[in-house]
């Protein structure tokens, strides 16, 4: 065979791909798709600068570009993109990927995509005609191997490293990988719970635990924090430090002592504080004085003793210039001026500048060991969990999600080259890493050794993502790996930093509007930052606070773009601020009348109603920050649409609304469910009747606690049966014995559940759960409401893209969506942690606090004056950072219009304010006189009156553009019936008299057989050995299998018979085709030699045209690979005959 002849056929194989079957050994075409006979030429190495750093902006293109790139490195030959490998971090994010990828390649391959064609034909250097041809080669290829199409979550891509090494090293893969971290967790705390009383050091932290929270006015029920706590076992700071943790938690003895060291360390300066404290007192008795007989009393030099006699170790600047200073201690007017200077001198003084100079020598050292002291309680409980978590994962045999990128890390530890990698680095050869901004440090760190690996060989890989949108730091991201990190690991000889500037999804308006938003807010809040730092003690330490946080800035310092589409002109963006009548924060306030998340939602509920019937409602998107505002919004909308009569609409979508349980007739089954359990649960039997009329009969009977009463009143039960179908009381007895799948589907017919047509999504739902659940549990009721509680409850349905309803999504969903219109409500969350945190600090290098490597701290502005006011800044720097990009991430969401809706900040007394929320920012940027900064063309409209600031309007339309709404396509009926009444089994066919259906069986089985032997006779020296080996392995009797032998040894004396197996041909048999039509199709023999083909199909009985059009169909598919001569025989066994067919 030519070179160019195995290359054709290749390509032909590629588009009809022969797939393997499990058990075959790798025979006739398939060793053409797998290993093809000449290796298309390796592309040369790219440029040094091979690692590219997209750094995008939202709606700058970034999914564009990365599938320009994927498919840029796809064309270089038809089954090159089975060496790509592309992964991102969401399974949606993943199908979006590929669908864009193939989208894009079904253009190109048409002719279309004016400008994406350009850009690749000019950087291929090839003619539209030869990127159609490539374009279509490669869409056909990867669809004809779909499995290799590597798109993948990087979670996803770890756990089949993970499989393939456990095969590799012969580990048994039974563990099972566990998703609900929440169910293990409640499992290991449990566990911890029972060992209180029987381990005395456990007992002793969680005695201390207890009586923390209590000093902090809170529950002493500590199990919903410890959860909290609890939590901090799958962060990726914590792994970092659990193994040297684990050691310390070990040792009791080691904690004792060091416990000891803190509290001898703390009671030596509260001593030394006390004794000038008392040389103090001593003075003034000696002179007859008081505190407040000095300069400003209490609040002046001399109040400073009183102060620290409180614990309290502030020191202001103006007390510090009191040292040596008898002007700052007395006052002008003083009458008793001579005795206070013989105090001052007599020893006071003296006190004062020891007691000050030693509070600055010893301070970070005390309130250090404070810190760690308060909270060392937690290293003991969180040791615990993770000890109970290790054996959780021994007994359960289970690996958790969070588990695969710290155990790969383990796995290749500090090697260049780790074993593990060896099969996916010779076999992927680019690299793409999209939403780079949320790859944690494990992740980065086991994909480098690839990435570095792929870069040594000459290839390209790239990188993709938006610091301004990391907003995952809780699941692990880090953006300073986007931000400089991965560029320093891989170095300047390889990389080439991008930026995409423009934005092509917002109108002009709104691009101006954030692009000055964020050039000002980072500042601000750098400088915000930077005056709290000042505080800092220690000079040094002070330093490398405040050059980290000028890095705050560098994340925002390229986030101004430009206009991609010069069409999208206009824009609306309206501000507004409300006050509130309660002065309160707390939940209850907030459901006052008053209170200004209420006008809010009022406000949010008037723009709906004036943006139709221009929008569709699926056009409008409400951002929340928290599930619980989501909920708020949605109940006033769902109670607007029950009381409108107007043709304003109100449907909405939320995640709440998409609950399977939040459907009356899911709620109807599992009461019923709970009733069939336990009968003698009258509360689920009142629940089903409520549920059954209240929500679908719409029959008018008693409430839900009228019912619970009349449940359990006997005299009420023929009255009460009466309310349920008389079938479902009748067949109740019989009920209680059927499998759960079938009783689904009797009760959906019991109670006509096929008849409300809004819920079949949730009755396909649930019936999809249960399916689930019984594939790897138990069958039975009470395992199923057990495993609904712990998990099914959470599952909720996929409505379509296309349903017009409005959405309601938190931030983090909302993340890499698009909506014409945008409303964010409640655009008032804190830029500064609201819940306790725990920071994992490295001991400093100075005894005792060295006797230990890492201590648990609570996140607190306490910490600024400690060894920990690094970690304590970096933290803060990290969540005001965090705080920020969430509303970057709402306010670049909106094509055409954005409505934010906040409170006015807290004003003080001289009408200043602090900026601790992002809605005082925002007012702090737009309505405060003292800043005007704020400049945008059109200019904004402010109505300092009404708190509301107005830039732009709404775009323009003709009536034809407003509104794409095509109706959304249901279904009419749902089908449900008794599985009995499915099933049928025919247990003969009746067509056929016995004899010729014996006779029929006969012939089939011998045909069988005959193909059976066939397959492993390649050549005629193979003949009589597989009759040998093959033959007497058949299931028949001595007589049929001498019939058999005879009739091939005949077959095998006919000339054409000796000529095809006569060894000059190359041989393919039984091999597999997949055409495009998608049936799989199977050849019995293929000769193949230069540029001819000779199909060859076996048959037994008699000839018929079934016969003729079979081989012609095949004759056609080999054609279609590229052989300029293709002939086709049949060869039938019993008649001795070969027909040609072309």
């Amino acid at each position: 065979m030519s070179e160019k002849q195995a290359e054709s056929l290749t390509w032909g194989i590629h588009k009809l791909r022969f797939p393997k079957l499990a058990g075959e050994p790798t025979v006739g075409f398939i060793f053409l798709l797998r290993r093809p006979i000449f290796t298309p030429m390796t592309p040369q190495p790219e440029s040094p600068k091979s690692f590219i750093i997209y750094r995008s902006s939202a709606g700058s293109g970034k999914t564009y570009t990365l599938a320009r790139e994927y498919i840029l490195l796809a064309l270089q030959f038809p089954s090159y993109f089975r060496h790509i490998l592309a992964v991102t971090f969401t399974n949606k994010a993943t199908a979006e990927m590929k669908a864009r990828i193939i989208q894009n390649l079904d253009m190109l391959r048409k002719g279309e995509g004016k400008g994406l064609r350009a850009e690749i034909r000019d950087a291929l250097g090839i003619t539209d005609q030869q990127l159609s041809k490539k374009a279509d080669d490669s869409l056909t290829a990867i669809l004809h191997d779909y499995s290799h199409f590597n798109v993948s979550t990087i979670d996803k891509f770890f756990q089949r490293v993970l499989r393939a090494f456990a095969r590799e090293v012969g580990i048994q893969g039974g563990v099972t990988l566990e998703l609900d971290q929440e169910k293990v967790l409640d499992e290991i705390i449990d566990r911890m719970l029972l060992e209180v009383g029987d381990n005395p050091q456990l007992t002793r932290w969680l005695t201390q635990f207890a009586e923390d929270k209590l000093q902090q006015g809170k529950s002493w029920d500590i199990r919903k924090d410890i959860r909290s706590l609890g939590r901090e076992l799958f962060k990726e700071r914590f792994k970092v430090v659990a193994p040297m943790l684990a050691e310390v938690a070990k040792d009791d003895n080691r904690v004792q002592l060091f416990m000891k060291g803190m509290q001898e360390l703390t009671a030596v300066f509260e001593n030394t504080v006390k004794g000038f404290i008392a040389k103090f007192d001593k003075v003034l008795e000696q002179h007859q004085l008081t505190v407040a007989d000095f300069s400003r009393g209490g609040s002046g030099p001399a109040g400073l003793f009183t102060k620290f006699a409180k614990s309290e170790y502030e020191i202001s600047d103006t007390r510090r210039g009191a040292t040596d200073n008898l002007d700052a201690w007395i006052t002008k007017t003083s009458k008793i001026r001579p005795q206070l200077e013989a105090a001052l001198e007599g020893g006071i003084l003296t006190a004062y500048n020891g007691m000050i100079d030693y509070h600055d020598r010893n301070i970070l050292a005390y309130n250090s060991a404070t810190q760690v002291m308060r909270y060392l309680y937690t290293l003991g409980i969180i040791s615990d969990l993770s000890r109970n978590l290790g054996d959780y994962r021994d007994e359960e045999e289970v690996m958790l999600i969070s588990d695969a990128p710290d155990f790969l890390n383990r796995i290749i530890g500090d090697n260049e080259t780790p074993f593990i990698y060896e099969k996916a680095g010779t076999f992927y050869r680019h690299y793409l890493i999209d939403e780079f901004q949320d790859t944690s440090g494990f992740q980065w760190r086991n994909f480098r050794p690839l990435v570095e690996n792929s870069l040594a060989q000459g290839y390209k890989n790239l990188v993709v993502g938006d610091v301004k949108q990391s907003i995952y730091r809780w699941r692990g991201g880090d953006s300073q790996l986007l931000l400089d990190q991965v560029a320093n690991d891989i170095g300047e000889v390889y990389t080439q930093a991008e930026q995409l500037q423009n934005n092509w999804r917002s109108y002009a308006n709104i691009i101006n509007f954030n692009n000055q938003l964020f050039h000002l807010a980072p500042n601000f809040l750098a400088d915000l930052l930077l005056e709290g730092a000042s505080y800092i003690p220690d000079a040094a330490m002070k330093t490398r606070v405040e050059q980290e946080l000028e890095r705050f800035r560098l994340s925002y310092h390229e986030a101004a773009q430009g206009q991609g589409n010069e069409n999208k002109i206009g824009g609306l963006i309206k501000l507004q601020w409300f006050e509130s009548d309660s002065s309160d924060d707390d939940e209850e306030a907030s459901e006052e009348a008053g209170s200004w998340d209420e006008k809010a939602i009022q406000e949010a509920i008037t723009t709906i109603e004036d943006l139709q019937p221009k929008y569709a409602l699926r056009d409008i998107c409400i951002l929340v920050r928290r599930a619980e505002e989501g909920r708020k919004m949605a109940k006033a909308l769902l109670e607007k649409k029950e009381t409108a009569t107007g043709k304003k609409r109100y449907d909405v979508i939320s995640p709440e609304s998409l609950y399977l349980g939040a459907s009356p007739v899911v709620r109807l089954l599992l009461s019923a469910f709970s009733h069939l359990y336990n009968p003698k649960n009258n509360l689920a039997l009142a629940q089903l009747v409520y549920e059954y009329h209240h929500f679908l009969t719409k029959k008018t009977v008693p409430g839900l606690s009228e019912l619970f009463i009349w449940a359990g009143n006997k005299e009420k039960q023929t009255e009460f049966e009466q309310l349920l179908p008389a079938d479902f009381i009748e067949q109740l007895p019989a009920l209680l014995k059927v499998p759960l799948l079938e009783l689904t589907e009797r009760l959906i017919g019991l109670f006509g559940l096929t008849e409300y047509p809004r819920e079949f999504p949730y009755l396909q739902g649930f019936q999809d759960a249960l399916l689930e659940y019984s594939k790897n549990n138990r069958g039975d009721v009470g395992s199923f409401l057990q495993w609904w509680t712990d998990t099914g409850s959470r599952r909720s349905v996929q409505v379509p893209e296309e349903q017009d309803a409005i959405r309601i999504m938190t931030i983090h969903k909302a993340k890499g969506l698009e909506f014409k219109a945008v409303l964010v409500p409640f655009c008032s969350w804190d830029f500064d942690h609201k819940l306790e945190e725990v920071l994992w600090c490295e001991a400093p290098a100075v005894p005792p606090f060295d006797r230990l490597p890492y201590y648990p701290v609570r996140y607190s502005s306490k910490l600024t004056a400690t060894y920990f006011a690094e970690a304590y800044y970096e933290e803060k720097k990290q969540i005001y950072l965090d705080n920020l990009n969430l509303l970057y991430v709402a306010l670049t969401r909106p094509e055409e219009a954005l409505y934010i809706y906040a409170p006015l900040p807290k004003f003080n007394k001289s009408g200043g304010f602090s900026i601790n929320k992002v809605s005082d920012l925002l007012y702090k940027l737009f309505l405060d006189e003292s800043t005007g900064d704020f400049a945008i063309t059109p200019a904004p409209e402010i109505d300092a009156a009404s708190y509301s600031v107005q830039i732009g309007g709404l775009p323009l339309y003709d009536d034809e553009q407003i509104g794409d709404r095509q109706p959304t396509v249901g279904l009419k009926n749902y089908l449900s019936t008794n599985w009995r009444n499915r099933l049928s089994i025919r247990l003969q066919g009746g067509t056929l008299d016995e004899g010729v259906r014996e006779k029929s069986l006969v012939s089939t089985q011998r045909g069988t057989v005959y193909h059976r032997l066939l397959s492993h006779i390649r050549h005629q020296d193979d003949l009589q050995k597989v009759l040998t080996d093959f033959l007497p392995l058949e299931p028949m009797d001595e007589d049929e299998q001498a019939s058999i032998r005879g009739q091939l040894e005949k077959l095998f004396d006919l000339p054409e018979m000796k000529g095809w197996y006569g060894g000059e041909w190359e041989v393919r048999t039984e091999s597999p085709v997949l055409p495009m039509s998608g049936d799989i199709r199977r050849f019995d023999r293929v000769l193949l030699k230069d540029n001819e083909a000779v199909l060859i199909e076996f048959k037994t009985g008699m000839p018929s045209n079934n016969h003729i059009r079979q081989a012609t169909e095949y004759v056609s598919l080999l054609s279609g690979m590229g052989y300029a001569k293709v002939t086709g025989f049949l060869v039938y066994i019993d008649e001795l005959k070969i027909n040609q067919v072309a």
